[in-house]
């Protein structure tokens, strides 16, 4: 289906900064504005054989800004890379369902962490940890990428 957004961003975003002046010269509602800003934001480092990179990323901005980023991205390069890896790119979300991160602050507090700024920062790291590990779901490994962050969170 025609995305009027998406077509906005393709034609007239490159960064950030241009996302934000295009909408307030447009008077774009805050939803809108979030996506042009999506859009506009590093567009160029996607690899579409990447396949771990891109589940990372739908993982981080969901499907919607996943779709609009990948498209951007396709409408700008050159023909080094196929249009059937940008196809298989942007198909990604109908391939792929987005995991649950299955670590939660009582796995942290059972380790002996208290509620608070270091229990947070381990929780990010782990699912910094998990993402980068391609979302493991055996309990071994979520248990060592728990107990890491916590390594991690009190020597920075």
């Amino acid at each position: 289906a025609p995305d009027a957004c998406r077509r906005l961003g393709t034609l007239a975003v490159g960064v950030i900064e241009g996302a934000e002046r295009l909408s307030q010269r447009l008077r774009q509602s805050n939803t809108e504005t979030e996506r042009l800003l999506s859009i506009g934001d590093a567009w160029w480092r996607i690899e579409p054989t990447d396949e771990l990179s891109l589940r990372a990323l739908l993982y981080r901005i969901g499907e919607q800004h996943f779709r609009d980023r990948v498209s951007l991205a396709w409408s700008r390069v050159g023909a080094e890379v196929s249009e059937n890896d940008w196809l298989r790119a942007l198909q990604l979300p109908e391939r792929w369902n987005r995991p649950t991160f299955r670590l939660k602050a009582a796995d942290f507090i059972t380790r002996g962490l208290s509620p608070g700024p270091q229990l947070g920062k381990a929780l990010a790291a782990a699912e910094d940890a998990w993402v980068a590990a391609n979302f493991p779901v055996d309990p071994a490994t979520l248990a060592a990428i728990a107990d890491d962050a916590i390594r991690t969170s009190h020597n920075p």
